[in-house]
Parts: C-alpha cells; sequence; structure tokens
C-alpha cells in the first residue's frame, strides 16, 4: 500500500513537472529556410523542393527549375547561404526579389513578392488619403482664386490671406503626414517623394498667392500678372522674409508654373505608389 501510495506521488510530481515545463514553438525549432531547398550546381542552382504555401511556392517556384540569376546577378558567383538570405530578408529591403529560371527549355522570370499584411495596406491607405485631402484645400483654393481673378473684379485683401492661410495649413499638414516602416520599403519611398513634392507645391504656393496680390495690387491686368519676373537666388528666404515686403523678387506665373510642376510629380508619385500596392496583393 505504501509503495503504491509512492508511485501516485511520483507520477503527479512528473505530471506537475511537464506541465509546467516550457514549450517549444514549432518556429523556434524550424529552421531558417524560407521554404526552399536549393543545390549549387555549375552556372547556377536547381531548386530540389519547394514548401506548399511558402513565399517561394506563393510566387510560382517549382522544384526542378534552373535559377541562372538573382536580381540580375549570375547566380554562379552566390552561396547558397546568399540566395536564402535574400529571401529571408525580403520584408527589410525592397519587397520582392527578381529571379531568372530555366524551366524544361523555357526561360523564364519570377519574382518573389512579399506579401502585404493588413497592418501595412491600412498604413498605406491611411497615408495616401491623407496627403490626398490635405492638397485638395490646396486645389479648391487655386480654383477659387482663379475664378475670383477671371471676373476681373477687385479682389479683397481678407480673400488672399485665407488663401495664404490655408496654403500654410496645407503645407504644415502635408508635410507632417506619418508614412509607416510597415510599408512595403519600394512603395513606402515612393510616398515619401510624393510628400516631398506636394509639400513643396503647397509652400510654392504661399509664394505665388502674395505675387499675383501684389501684381494685382498695382492695377496690372491679368496677362500682366502672369508675365514671368526673376526668380530670387537666395536659397535661404521664405515666407517669413516675404511677409516683410511689399513687393516679391519674383512674379505670380513664376511661382504659379513651379507650383504646377511640383503637384503634378506628386500626383503622379502616389498614382505609382497606388500600383505598386496592387502588385504586392
Amino acid at each position: 500500500m505504501r509503495t503504491n501510495k509512492s508511485l501516485l506521488l511520483l507520477g503527479a510530481i512528473l505530471a506537475v513537472m511537464v506541465l509546467s515545463a516550457p514549450a517549444f514553438s514549432q518556429e523556434a525549432v524550424q529552421p531558417l529556410v524560407p521554404g526552399l531547398t536549393l543545390e549549387k550546381v555549375p552556372g547556377g542552382f536547381v531548386v530540389r523542393n519547394v514548401v506548399e504555401g511558402s513565399l517561394p511556392h506563393a510566387s510560382g517556384l517549382l522544384p526542378g527549375d534552373f535559377i541562372k540569376a538573382v536580381d540580375f546577378r549570375p547566380a554562379d558567383t552566390l552561396s547558397t547561404q546568399e540566395v536564402l538570405d535574400e529571401i529571408l530578408v525580403l520584408p527589410e529591403s525592397h519587397g520582392s526579389i527578381l529571379l531568372s529560371i530555366k524551366r524544361s527549355n523555357r526561360n523564364l522570370l519570377i519574382r518573389l513578392k512579399q506579401p502585404v499584411t493588413f497592418e501595412g495596406q491600412e498604413a498605406f491607405l491611411e497615408a495616401d488619403t491623407s496627403l490626398r485631402i490635405h492638397w485638395q484645400a490646396c486645389e479648391e483654393t487655386w480654383l477659387d482664386i482663379r475664378q475670383k481673378v477671371a471676373s476681373r473684379s477687385p479682389i479683397p485683401k481678407e480673400t488672399f490671406d485665407m488663401a495664404f492661410n490655408t496654403f500654410m495649413d496645407s503645407r504644415n499638414a502635408l508635410a507632417s503626414v506619418e508614412v509607416p516602416k510597415v510599408i512595403p520599403e519600394k512603395t513606402r519611398t515612393t510616398l515619401l517623394k510624393a510628400r516631398s513634392h506636394l509639400t513643396r507645391a503647397a509652400n510654392l504656393s504661399l509664394l505665388a498667392i502674395r505675387a499675383l496680390e501684389d501684381d494685382l495690387s498695382k492695377g496690372k491686368t491679368l496677362t500682366e500678372a502672369t508675365m514671368i519676373k526673376n526668380f530670387p537666388n537666395d536659397p535661404n528666404w521664405d515666407e517669413d522674409w516675404i511677409l516683410k515686403f511689399e513687393s516679391l523678387p519674383g512674379g505670380f506665373n513664376s511661382f504659379y508654373r513651379q507650383m504646377l510642376s511640383e503637384r503634378g510629380k506628386g500626383l503622379a508619385l502616389l498614382m505609382e505608389a497606388q500600383q505598386l500596392m496592387k502588385e504586392y496583393r
């Protein structure tokens, strides 16, 4: 009877030890290979195995494929580990890798694309929408100003002041739009460039509206107001410097043309960023 009790006690202790022992996750014991087994051969690599559901499998890579080049680098100059490392760091790099392969008698290009997480998609949508909304305020203000100028009616100073404040608010808002790192790097870089161009467009709007006000206040016609004048050479000037003077060292048309150029570049980059996000899906 004593022996049975001892055995029961020992069994209980062992059970507690098993339950309290740290569990090893499947991820922790998995080898750092991205669902792909390669064999180094003369001229490149042969794909020996592709794990179903992995990034290589989802991108269309098949067992038996012969990899000739990785991102335009000859595969025979790379080690197996270098190729696997490239695929492993996809989320931290440009989001995709281009493989030049031979399958049977066909030469193919396969792009291994890192899928975008839901968090990345949400972050992109928020940044893209914010940039568009803040710039739209500038668009609407310029439309209103153009209509008033075209009517040939006197424009009160308050109208120019309101436009100036709108452009300043938009510029500050555009410059502060956050572009999170969860967005794929290439798309994020494109969004950052778009933000920069649209911010400059809003800043040029500040200069253009004051130049237009100055020209029209001197009784110039619309044609005269849009004549190109000399552009200042001082790179350190800003809107605070501008406000200290009644007359600007540059005409409305000069600033307005530059604004339109920056605006066009910014909006084109927003379209490019949207296309990049579609390619990740």
